[in-house]
């Protein structure tokens, strides 16, 4: 190797974090990076989680149900897929997110790793996961931070899942003049929370997704079609089906709300994920599917329950919540430099190039070196003229927002 394409490789002096650096980003976590310990107490957890039947009779995977902002599972599901469930004999058990989803999800998201741990040593099989409109996204938080609940679950249906989150202008429409819940926030395209949630794998391998909506959806609102399938579908490492229930039964209009409770297309979609191995297909949903048009056991005029009063405890921000530390890699950054020789007196292009310790390339970080300052490119590159003036050692000092610094030293003869 010549010594021009010589690369200096990084060398670290000292630990300290360094205060966030504008238009730099931490870097998300690694996909098989181990989860962090559980903040909120196991007695709480438990408490949270409702299991109608004994899961040590299981014979096939059990159901947890999730559900969505602003209402418990009894309300959202209890007159419908509970119902169903029990009458195709399919044991399930239910979780209750704090402030029945109004709350953090990044919390929210710890209560499915207990469920799903819990639900998975009873029953001593895996689990099938089952969440409507932002209950599709908490299990797919636990499932990226919590890398050990992915060999416990087989099945993740969606049910009009939030999976990129509502256009922005339609949370703050939505939300008193005090503030927004933090669930709201972080379901807001764009938010952090989403670009966390989708950093690096959507989906993971050996678990299946199918992800259900429809084109009538009033919540998840587009200008088009297509940007509307893109918010509500996943893509990725994992098995996947995106599927509007229009696909299966052009005249079924049911909305965001109802694609999550009484939809007879959603259901049937939902039943054979969940009885056949992958995601769904549809073409094995029944034809007599789209005749009937509400989950199995709802009355053809079903009552509609009143809106769940809002709960006193429930909190109200007015910009999105922290992200948790676990969600980044704050690992030293790497960074190297060619050519790793110069020269004294004699102008040369710096080509330098930093990723994460991970070696993922890190956008947006200080470069500062020989008096001059860049930052890198989206690919993690940058370029930078200098001249040197003095022999001897020259250091290259890189920094990025919560991540200590790194420092390349470059020999100048």
């Amino acid at each position: 190797m010549s010594r021009g394409a010589r690369w200096a490789t990084a060398t670290v002096f000292g630990a300290a974090c360094l205060p966030a650096t504008a238009g730099a980003a931490p870097p998300f976590s690694a996909v098989d990076r181990p989860g962090p310990s559980l903040s909120v107490p196991a007695s709480e957890t438990t408490r949270a989680l409702v299991c109608p039947t004994d899961l040590r009779a299981a014979t096939r995977a059990p159901v947890l149900l999730v559900s969505g902002t602003g209402v418990s599972p009894d309300v959202l599901f209890g007159g419908n897929w509970m119902q169903a469930l029990r009458q195709r004999g399919i044991p399930y058990c239910s979780v209750r997110l704090p402030h029945d989803g109004l709350g953090d999800i990044q919390v929210a998201g710890q209560y499915v790793v207990a469920a799903i741990r819990a639900m998975s040593a009873a029953a001593h099989r895996r689990v099938s996961v089952v969440g409507a409109s932002q209950g599709g996204i908490v299990p797919r938080w636990a499932l990226r931070f919590w890398p050990d609940t992915r060999r416990l679950v087989d099945d993740v249906v969606g049910l009009a899942p939030t999976n990129h989150g509502v256009p922005a202008g339609d949370i703050v429409a939505r939300c008193a003049p005090q503030g927004c819940p933090p669930a709201s926030m972080q379901q807001a395209a764009g938010s952090r929370f989403l670009q966390a949630l989708n950093s690096r794998a959507e989906t993971v391998p050996g678990i299946s997704y199918t992800q259900i909506r429809s084109r009538d959806g009033e919540l998840i609102l587009s200008r088009s079609a297509a940007a509307s399938r893109a918010r509500e579908s996943l893509s990725g490492r994992g098995r996947v089906t995106n599927v509007a229930i229009q696909d299966v039964c052009p005249n079924d209009h049911s909305g965001h709300a109802e694609t999550g409770t009484l939809s007879n297309t959603a259901w049937a979609i939902a039943l054979d994920a969940l009885d056949h191995d992958g995601p769904a297909d549809i073409g094995r949903v029944p034809a007599a599917t789209c005749a009937t048009p509400l989950v199995p056991g709802v009355a053809l005029a079903p009552p509609q329950p009143a809106p769940p009063a809002p709960d006193p405890g429930a909190p109200s921000v007015l910009r999105e919540p922290r992200i948790a530390s676990y969600v980044f890699d704050r690992r030293r950054p790497h960074a190297s430099v060619a050519p790793g020789r110069l020269t004294a007196g004699r102008r040369v292009r710096l080509r330098i190039r930093v990723t994460t310790a991970g070696g993922d390339p890190l956008p947006g970080a200080r470069i500062a070196v020989l008096g001059r300052v860049v930052r890198s490119r989206g690919d993690g590159r940058a370029t930078v003229r200098v001249r040197p003036v003095r022999r001897g050692r020259q250091r290259l000092r890189i920094t990025a927002d919560g991540l200590p610094a790194a420092t390349v030293v470059v020999a100048v003869g």
